[in-house]
């Protein structure tokens, strides 16, 4: 499957629903949010692949290939990778109304 660009908060809702752990700061540095991939420990015992990133808003978008790479740093094989793209995401919609 080609990878698509993501929103960030997409890329963080989408590898904690795998199980990977997402560490903010504190204790990560600020401005900085750690990747772990899919371990059985608990921050900040983690072992394994770890990706640091850039926090971003969570409306900027990162590239495919960017998440590609992501993916295969924190250790997905995939099985997993696929799984992590096909997740759907819904938005809700608020209808306007109109209350004159």
């Amino acid at each position: 499957m080609e990878p698509t660009a993501l929103s960030f908060s997409s890329l963080v809702n989408r590898l904690k629903l795998l199980g990977a752990t997402v560490v903010t700061s504190p204790p990560a540095p600020e401005g900085w949010v750690w990747l772990f991939g899919m371990n059985k420990g608990t921050f900040p015992l983690s072992k394994g692949p770890m990706y640091p990133i850039k926090a971003r808003t969570g409306t900027e978008i990162i590239p495919g290939r960017m998440i590609s790479k992501i993916l295969k740093r924190l250790d997905l094989d995939l099985s997993q990778q696929s799984q992590f793209w096909n997740i759907e995401e819904h938005t809700q919609y608020q209808a306007a109304s109109s209350t004159r």
